[in-house]
């Protein structure tokens, strides 16, 4: 992967393999909408097109103890917005909704056909076809978390 590439863009020093630029933040005396009434500095980060959210995530996550050791004990750093927790619970959904389908599918099979051994093989294809389907977009390249 090498190493992150470091781009100064409008003064503020931005080290990220993905990151085009950085631009600067603005001040506001009023509180923010949480109520809380500290003086804060917001970094926004966004994803570039076709990156997984989950992955810069996770990224993201795995340097905040870095940045936490370099910064005074009275600076706080939170995250305010992770779009990562919907997109957790709605594959954990996915998941879910597969499996009570497949269920189903067996079950009506099953009322059809009203024998156990005829059952079996279309039983064991419904998983087979579904392995074969995600390992055929692991092979081109296609994650079901990356819109493109």
């Amino acid at each position: 992967m090498g190493r992150p590439s470091s781009r100064i863009a409008t003064g503020i020093p931005c080290a990220s393999r993905k990151s085009r630029t950085c631009t600067t933040a603005w001040r506001t005396t009023s509180p923010p909408a949480g109520g809380r009434a500290q003086r804060a500095i917001m970094l926004a980060v966004k994803k570039q097109p076709g990156t997984n959210v989950v992955e810069v995530v996770d990224r993201i996550n795995a340097l905040l103890p870095t940045f936490r050791e370099q910064i005074p004990a009275s600076i706080n750093i939170d995250t305010r917005m992770d779009r990562s927790i919907s997109i957790r619970q709605s594959v954990h959904d996915v998941k879910v909704t597969l499996l009570i389908t497949i269920g189903l599918v067996v079950l009506v099979i099953f009322m059809f056909l009203r024998n156990l051994s005829a059952t079996l093989i279309p039983s064991l294809a419904l998983p087979g076809s579904l392995v074969g389907t995600f390992s055929v977009m692991y092979l081109l390249g296609t994650a079901s978390t990356t819109c493109r």
